[in-house]
């Protein structure tokens, strides 16, 4: 029948300090929240996250040795190099309900089992990322079924830091501090 268990990752290409990687992380939190893990909004929970990340760079392996089911939500693959990585590691990325081997070695001592079936893959892209052009052409990269893009053109989120001085409170500290309530 239909494919249940498969659902799309979610990559996020943007210029630098646009905070893909922030937002990132944050959708992991949502999604753990959702799936009733700890998500890292409560003090026990904030000593580590609730998904694995990691760096991928100019990595051509995936090493998701540390990935632990019953407490990640799913995995943040940061800063990817090269966009044939998501579909190089496709089978694996889209959470099929199987056990995948990772770690494999000529005598299989290192290898480990994982699955990343109904966990979440979020994916950042720097603009400097090698072929992400393919996000828009290739059949299977750009197949909103398989890859959900959001392109940032500015930051992901406003702060009160980025305020323009008209709107500013000017009145004095003590004033405005009595009025936070």
């Amino acid at each position: 029948g239909a494919p249940r268990f498969r659902r799309p990752m979610l990559v996020v290409v943007g210029g630098t300090n646009l905070g893909k990687s922030m937002l990132a992380a944050h959708v992991l939190r949502q999604v753990a929240h959702t799936l009733a893990l700890p998500s890292g909004r409560d003090e026990v929970a904030s000593t580590s996250a609730p998904y694995l990340e990691v760096t991928v760079e100019d990595s051509r392996q995936l090493d998701l040795g540390d990935f632990d089911l019953s407490t990640h939500a799913g995995v943040l693959l940061d800063g990817v190099g090269d966009t044939l990585f998501l579909k190089r590691n496709r089978e694996v990325l889209q959470g099929r309900p199987k056990v995948c081997k990772g770690g494999k070695s000529g005598t299989m001592m290192y290898a480990y089992p994982y699955t990343l079936c109904r966990r979440a893959v979020v994916a950042t892209f720097d603009l400097s990322a090698s072929n992400l052009e393919l996000l828009q052409t290739d059949h299977w990269l750009s197949d909103s079924r398989n890859v959900m893009q959001l392109r940032l053109n500015g930051p992901a989120w406003e702060s009160e830091a980025a305020e323009t001085p008209a709107s500013q409170d000017l009145s004095p500290p003590r004033e405005q501090m009595a009025a936070w309530g």
